[in-house]
């Protein structure tokens, strides 16, 4: 699953983008495969490696939530976003 996240404040000049998604692994672990950049920009790109499909999971999740927390919001299918609280 790709989940696409924007943090947009034309006032601030903040143009960023945060990205993951979670693979499987050629040695039967799971990644989660992490980018974030400003928009127009070459992204930073990281991996995170996992033992179960669960534990990658739960890492996304933590890493939405914090994100969340930054002021992103979360990019869904046709580009409307959803709200952050």
């Amino acid at each position: 699953m790709t989940v696409v996240m924007q943090s947009i404040d034309p006032d601030r000049n903040r143009h960023r983008e945060y990205g993951m998604e979670i693979q499987p692994t050629l040695f039967g672990e799971y990644a989660l495969i992490r980018w974030w950049h400003r928009i127009g920009q070459k992204p930073q790109k990281m991996e995170q490696w996992f033992d179960s499909m669960a534990d990658a999971l739960e890492a996304q999740d933590q890493v939405i939530r914090l994100r969340q927390k930054h002021g992103y919001a979360r990019l869904v299918p046709g580009g409307i976003n959803e709200p952050h609280t």
